[in-house]
């Protein structure tokens, strides 16, 4: 095994064990705060989940494409923000998997197979449903939005490119 295949395979088993913890450490607390003081409950706090993760992980894969990885040493300060954001982002999505895997937790698969529902589960049981609505519309609007951005990039012009005419053409004299 390479030295890089063996990081990436400590890494994922350091990825797994930090949503454990952190489903452990907080999983039903989170729920119940949101159920009893967010604006609209548990089921609001689920659409913000929702519409959260698609953006986390569009900002990631944002970032992360363009560090630029052959010239770091060029521009040192953008490589250096675009990994940070893209790490950042990377991270801030294990808490919202690990509230996500809790929300569909019915004490069968996640846990073990004699546990008891997670609290969100047995008080919420369509909150997942909810959730994964929020999640597909959000993903959705966010493609259209790059899709569109992309597009109008595609049709203007470069700053100080032509538009398609000779910028040095003289207008005809009027008679």
């Amino acid at each position: 095994m390479t030295p890089g295949g063996c990081l990436v395979g400590l890494g994922c088993a350091g990825l797994m064990v930090l949503a454990a913890t952190l489903d452990w450490l907080w999983g039903d607390d989170a729920w119940q705060w949101a159920a009893a003081s967010w604006p609209g409950g548990a089921y609001a706090f689920a659409v913000c989940i929702g519409v959260i993760g698609p953006c986390l992980a569009a900002l990631s894969v944002f970032s992360l494409s363009h560090m630029g990885w052959k010239s770091w040493r060029k521009h040192p300060a953008r490589t250096l923000t675009h990994t940070a954001v893209g790490v950042a982002s990377t991270v801030a999505l294990m808490p919202l998997g690990s509230l996500i895997t809790n929300a569909q937790n019915s004490g069968g698969w996640a846990r073990s197979r004699t546990s008891s529902p997670t609290w969100v589960f047995s008080h919420y049981p369509w909150l997942w449903a909810v959730g994964l609505a929020s999640t597909v519309v959000s993903a959705i609007l966010l493609i259209r939005v790059v899709v569109a951005y992309h597009r109008l990039r595609r049709r203007s012009p470069a700053p100080g490119a032509e538009s398609g005419s000779r910028q040095d053409a003289v207008p005809p004299e009027s008679p």
